[in-house]
């Protein structure tokens, strides 16, 4: 995937003549490459008029895979039905084994894993492992890795690309762990870069991973939990409270919870130098105003341009304070001799 990325422009919808599978080349080789959050964030939709059904349909079921992975289900769940539109009515073998992988993989995401194994099951009973189910299933083999531990074997049996291959020995160390309560295998697996492993395996099993990983006392696994946080955000973060109360993973998702900082969803953009704004996903929301040192929401009711700074602040934060006047200088000696001043 690494390699693809030199090769295959990020233009390559635009060529002239469109090669099937084009809209998604470049992104599904960031994704491999251990870059999903970079693929995420550009979704290889649109293309061009010469751009028909197949290539659609393509498109949406791997931005609907994307999204799943990050455990967005809204998302994906959306996605996969423009996937199964483009696909038509009656959609050839291979395409219907694509949009069943991908109900399967957005169930596990929803938390819904009997659906999830029954689906995988039904495509490797169709799709026999040595034939079509492995073209299936090779890139998302974690679903069957998991779920249907008589296919381990089968897995553990094949060659795999050294990327591949590292996260199918994690996987092996995470079942142990979640099945066995064995800690010994994830103690001495080598861990690939974060990137790589949510590339691979999806939200709501990268957290328990790390937690399992943590409790190893893996340092590696604290980095997977932060970059989980950071880049797939709210998801994350609701994938680390179902652990919270968890009898083995209880305690140590509390101390990855109280350590790892979530950013907030919105970009935020602060100007200090010149005209004095704050830009959240690029739309205005605080504007200087004339006076230095204040300012207002958008949309707020202008202030009173009358008043000095001060009263104008304070009449922008509470309206309905009263402005104290300044006294005139023949009210000042009386005053002092009052509070004996």
């Amino acid at each position: 995937a690494r390699e693809g990325l030199d090769v295959v422009p990020d233009d390559i919808d635009t060529l002239p003549v469109p090669v099937p599978g084009a809209l998604v080349t470049h992104s599904q080789c960031r994704w491999h490459a251990g870059q999903p959050e970079v693929a995420l964030a550009d979704p290889p939709m649109g293309g061009t008029d010469l751009h028909g059904a197949r290539d659609r349909f393509i498109a949406a079921g791997w931005a609907a895979l994307m999204h799943s992975y990050a455990g967005d289900v809204g998302g994906a769940r959306a996605l996969a039905r423009q996937a199964a539109d483009h696909a038509g009515g009656h959609p050839a073998p291979l395409v219907a084994a694509q949009l069943v992988g991908l109900e399967a993989i957005i169930a596990g995401a929803d938390h819904d894993e009997e659906r999830s194994r029954q689906l995988v099951a039904g495509i490797i009973e169709i799709a026999p492992l040595e034939g079509l189910g492995q073209h299936v299933l090779r890139h998302q083999f974690v679903f069957p890795y998991v779920l249907l531990p008589e296919t381990r074997a089968f897995w553990d049996g094949l060659d795999m690309p050294p990327a591949i291959d590292a996260i199918r020995r994690l996987m092996r160390a995470f079942v142990a762990a979640a099945e066995d309560d064995d800690l010994g295998p994830m103690t001495a697996v080598r861990w690939p870069e974060p990137g790589l492993i949510a590339a691979y395996v999806p939200n709501h099993w990268a957290m328990p991973l790390a937690l399992h990983g943590v409790r190893a006392g893996r340092h590696e696994a604290r980095h997977l939990a932060a970059w989980l946080c950071e880049h797939w955000q709210q998801p994350a973060r609701l994938e680390l409270a179902r652990w919270l109360d968890d009898p083995r993973l209880g305690d140590t998702a509390r101390d990855v919870a109280s350590h790892t900082p979530t950013p907030p969803p919105s970009h935020v953009r602060v100007c200090v130098l010149g005209h004095a704004e704050v830009e959240i996903d690029g739309e205005s929301r605080l504007a200087a105003r004339t006076c230095p040192g204040t300012a207002r929401l958008a949309g707020a009711p202008p202030a009173d341009e009358s008043r000095p700074g001060r009263h104008r602040a304070l009449a922008q934060s509470r309206p309905d304070a009263r402005r104290e006047e300044p006294a005139d200088d023949a009210q000042l000696p009386a005053r002092r001799a009052r509070t004996g001043a």
